[in-house]
């Protein structure tokens, strides 16, 4: 089959677009209450909370369809997200944030948004001024029990400015020296996160391919063979919407989210178990986190990927389509200057 130069401009351009697309805003989620959580103040402080992990998404929506859960913490929880936007003309703008429980809202460091409060879904807003161009945009957040929501929309001529979560090289899974056991909830599970308070940080391995410890279930990264944990966080390239089942297997435990969300529980003091789960992903590059903890006898880890499915580190545009934009463009020039035939 024979394709024009019209066509194969078009195509090259929308695979190259597929790839350009950025993320919004970067999410990053503490497990346990930040101090000031509830009582009107003007900030939340996460200092004294656990790090669950940092995701990237297209917008601030959390918890319109079902509960939010980020990395499968329901209560106790806060975030810190970050965004950068553009101001199309200097003026007014009025934001919002409407969140269950609480939210704060700042511009270039400035509150714009007080919504700290204990509550069901509400919403509040709050008028700058601001000049046209880049401005960096933060939303505070604390979830204590019950429903938990968060949306923070842009009034008309705001929009935001693409950025990344940064992975910082290659993939790589980071393993830790965990200072004692963990707890056991009622569900029989370890709750995740599974990075402990005074975890010790031993070391890296360069990895797209989670499979250690076979045949004999005997991983001992870096001479560790109890009480250690391991954190992956890259990004799954997704070829095409659908449908999608992963699956982890470990001894002992490990979890595994995309985009934030649980889509394997694996976590259980446990022998050598695979367990799977679906979601529904769009085309494109979505972060994910890998989890697992080891207490003690037999260690392993793997991980399972769809067909199709790959990992990445950054959401940057792969080579062959660095090459192929500007193959796109120079079909058009050539298009555009070719002479009309009478």
């Amino acid at each position: 089959m024979i394709y024009s130069p019209n066509r194969v401009m078009k195509l090259l351009i929308l695979l190259f677009s597929l790839w350009i697309t950025g993320h919004a805003a970067v999410v990053t989620v503490f497990s346990g209450l930040p101090q000031n959580a509830g009582n009107g103040s003007t900030h939340l402080d996460f200092s004294g909370d656990t790090l669950a992990g940092s995701f990237s998404a297209a917008d601030i929506s959390f918890g319109t369809g079902p509960l939010w859960t980020p990395y499968g913490l329901a209560s106790n929880f806060g975030a810190d997200i970050t965004a950068t936007i553009s101001v199309a003309s200097a003026g007014d703008y009025t934001f919002n944030t409407s969140s269950d429980d609480g939210s704060l809202l700042y511009i270039d460091g400035q509150l714009v948004v007080n919504n700290n409060f204990y509550q069901g879904a509400t919403e509040r807003t709050g008028t700058i001024t601001l000049s046209a161009g880049l401005h960096t945009m933060e939303v505070q957040y604390f979830q204590g029990g019950g429903g938990d929501y968060l949306t923070a929309t842009l009034p008309a001529g705001v929009t935001y400015a693409s950025q990344q979560l940064d992975t910082n090289g290659e993939p790589t899974i980071n393993i830790y020296q965990d200072p004692g056991s963990f707890s056991v909830g009622g569900d029989g599970q370890v709750a995740p996160p599974l990075l402990q308070p005074g975890a010790t940080l031993v070391g890296s391995i360069p990895t797209t391919d989670v499979n250690f410890g076979f045949p004999n279930y005997n991983w001992s990264p870096f001479g560790l063979t109890q009480n250690f944990s391991a954190d992956m966080q890259a990004y799954f390239a997704i070829p095409t919407s659908g449908f999608y089942t992963f699956s982890t297997g470990s001894d002992d435990g490990s979890y595994l989210f995309i985009d934030g969300q649980m889509v394997v529980s694996n976590g259980y003091y446990q022998g050598y178990t695979v367990r799977q789960g679906t979601v529904y992903l769009t085309a494109g590059l979505h972060p994910f986190d890998l989890q697992y903890f080891q207490g003690g006898g037999g260690a392993a880890l793997s991980m399972g990927l769809p067909s199709g499915v790959t990992i990445t580190t950054t959401p940057e545009a792969p080579t062959w389509a660095l090459l192929l934009a500007p193959l796109a463009l120079a079909t058009m020039a050539i298009r555009r200057r070719r002479p009309v035939m009478r």
